[in-house]
């Protein structure tokens, strides 16, 4: 109480609302913790395709491409309108990699190391046992997956696609839109969390041009958008 008094009288401002975030909370949840954002992030944000709405999971479950709603966004502008009646503000990460998440026509689930193409593996999902873990029963990874089993090509180009859909929906940044775009979720472990599209560690040189590429790409559609540099795992990245 003695620090409180002692802060009270020094005059210190309040905390910016700004530190406080969500991930994925409800609009009830929203309204309830009055959170200025609500996040969407995690290893399965990094890899979303708009068109296909769609992300992989990555190691955290079976490398598997999972459908999010009925296609062209619109699990996400579920998402977004949920987060909307909460009275908070979309924080949305962008994927900057060079693959994005692909379903089956019929929306189904696809994996990156189907048993069928690459053999039994240590694990499958107990629910889709054709989809592995990427890892040979010796306990070594396989390599050299095709991508193209459960992604599709992504690119700034690509990825413009979402954002002027995100516009047209919902407004721009200043006119009721997403205020935020976070480039990426943990690109340090890229090499484990999505091996099965990015193999080997990211670099310096590699993030900087990712970063350039996306964030110019939404500036010269949105100007006054917040563009967040990408979310790391720890201290050390």
């Amino acid at each position: 109480s003695g620090l409180l008094a002692l802060g009270a009288a020094a005059g210190v401002p309040p905390n910016d609302p700004n530190v406080y975030d969500t991930a994925f909370a409800t609009a009830a949840q929203l309204a309830d913790l009055n959170s200025p954002h609500n996040r969407d992030g995690g290893n399965a944000s990094d890899t979303y395709s708009f068109a296909d709405d769609a992300a992989n999971h990555g190691s955290d479950w079976y490398f598997e491409s999972i459908a999010s709603g009925t296609g062209n966004g619109q699990g996400m502008d579920s998402w977004i309108n949920d987060t909307k009646s909460g009275g908070a503000q979309s924080s949305i990460t962008l994927n900057i990699l060079d693959w994005a998440a692909k379903v089956a026509g019929d929306r189904s689930i696809l994996g990156s190391f189907p048993v069928s193409q690459y053999g039994s593996q240590q694990s499958t999902d107990p629910f889709w046992p054709n989809w592995g873990n990427g890892v040979h029963t010796n306990g070594s990874n396989i390599t050299g997956n095709s991508p193209s089993l459960s992604y599709v090509a992504n690119s700034p180009t690509i990825e413009q696609t979402w954002i002027q859909h995100l516009i047209s929906t919902f407004g721009d940044s200043q006119h009721g839109g997403v205020q935020y775009y976070t480039l990426g979720n943990e690109p340090g472990l890229w090499n484990s969390t999505h091996r099965d599209i990015h193999p080997n560690g990211d670099t310096l040189t590699e993030l900087r041009d990712r970063v350039i590429a996306y964030a110019s790409m939404v500036k010269a559609l949105d100007p006054n958008a917040n563009i967040l540099g990408f979310d790391e795992w720890g201290w050390t990245n």
